[in-house]
């Protein structure tokens, strides 16, 4: 119980920690940083929960990245697999039996798929995703990502961009991004200490803040055009 008591206190201050850097550079990256915080998180458990839990948190992730898509701090890119579209029953029988990563799946059989008559006739761009990436600057300063997630291209098409407007990513790790503790290498071997109902507050606050600012931002610029 302390074990977890020490590493919840690390985890908090790394974050407060986190928002002062923000903060220092713009109130609008303060706010974007949070929200992305929480984003990321929500992401972390989804992947984790029982097929009902997950398709909540990740509805709740898509409003959370269609609000922090509205950010300056905030890049938009594309990931096209060499093949998108939807799997035939037999290659997703398979992909399922060897229990890999289906952009895994998809660029070891890549070929294979290509050539299967079911495979071409399905849904395209099935697995296609969104890059959304966290800035610590915006403009054409020296960036560095704060955060980079995904999210399927069906879940957002015709609330983002289409896919021929966005660059493709340069590398598609296979896995999201969080700069979530202030020693880079703690990043990669996260401890589950939040609870989702925390996690699921926090984002609320952190995602109204944000939607606050937005919109005084815009009511700033009508005035000023009046």
């Amino acid at each position: 119980m302390e074990q977890k008591h020490d590493a919840i206190k690390g985890y908090k201050e790394d974050y407060l920690t986190l928002q002062k850097k923000w903060r220092k550079e713009s109130e609008e990256l303060f706010l974007v940083g949070k929200l992305a915080y929480w984003t990321y998180w929500l992401s972390y458990y989804a992947a984790n929960k029982n097929e009902e839990k997950r398709e909540e948190l990740f509805a709740i992730k898509r409003k959370g990245m269609q609000l922090l898509s509205q950010s300056q701090y905030t890049q938009l890119r594309k990931y096209i697999p060499g093949f998108s579209n939807k799997l035939c029953y037999r290659h997703y029988g398979m992909m399922k039996r060897k229990n890999v990563n289906v952009h895994h799946f998809l660029k070891r059989n890549q070929e294979h798929l290509q050539a299967c008559e079911n495979c071409k006739k399905r849904e395209e761009h099935f697995y296609t995703l969104y890059s959304l990436a966290v800035l610590d600057q915006y403009g054409e300063n020296d960036k560095h990502p704060l955060f980079i997630m995904y999210i399927p291209y069906d879940l957002m098409k015709g609330i983002f961009p289409a896919l021929e407007t966005l660059e493709s990513v340069k590398v598609y790790p296979q896995r999201e991004f969080g700069k979530i503790r202030v020693d880079r290498k703690q990043n990669s071997n996260l401890e589950p200490v939040f609870s989702v109902k925390l996690i699921e507050k926090k984002f609320e606050q952190s995602y109204k803040a944000l939607q606050n600012y937005f919109e005084h931002a815009e009511n700033r610029v009508r005035a000023t055009a009046n």
